[in-house]
């Protein structure tokens, strides 16, 4: 790049930067208000009297007495915690374990066969679920069928040895 050419740039940017500086920020239609100066003698007045009040203060009487100096240091350090609270004892009552409830019974008797070895089959269900059982079979680790005779059949509860009968069908 040539002399002539550098000179010319710079000349070009420094003529900007001036008009950049010189140009009116605000528009020049807006009206400018004109300020009164009407209550100015009173309020100087009422600075520079004294009164009563701030006799011994420094301070004009329309501002108010600061209750500290401003120029004090100032620890920016954020105030200490609050002490703990004093634990509570609070005495837990305990109250006796609830007997075990135990649950409804489950199966139902639906019917009875007896089998080719004379031994007798048990038809039970539980839901939807039918179940082939025989006198002495543990089901569901819980019950078990202890006995069965012409008029009922007897389901212990083994978590809480509690028997249940069944009425069967006598027809």
């Amino acid at each position: 790049m040539s002399t002539k050419w550098r000179w010319t740039l710079w000349l070009s940017i420094l003529a900007v930067t001036i008009i950049a500086a010189l140009y009116p920020t605000q528009p020049a239609s807006l009206p400018l208000k004109k300020k009164s100066h009407a209550n100015a003698p009173a309020l100087i007045a009422t600075a520079i009297v004294p009164t009563a009040s701030t006799q011994g203060s420094h301070l004009p009487a329309h501002l108010p007495e600061l209750s500290h100096d401003p120029f004090d240091p100032v620890a920016w350090d954020a105030p200490p915690p609050p002490p703990p609270a004093p634990p509570v004892v609070v005495q837990a009552v305990v109250a006796a374990p609830a007997a075990p409830i135990e649950p409804p019974l489950p199966y139902q008797y639906q019917g009875r066969m007896n089998d080719e070895d004379g031994s007798t089959v048990i038809f039970l269900s539980r839901g939807q679920e039918a179940i082939t059982a025989h006198v002495g079979d543990v089901l569901d680790t819980n019950y078990k069928l202890v006995s069965m005779d012409d008029t009922k059949l007897t389901i212990a509860y083994l978590p809480m040895d509690h028997y249940h009968d069944i009425a069967l069908d006598t027809h």
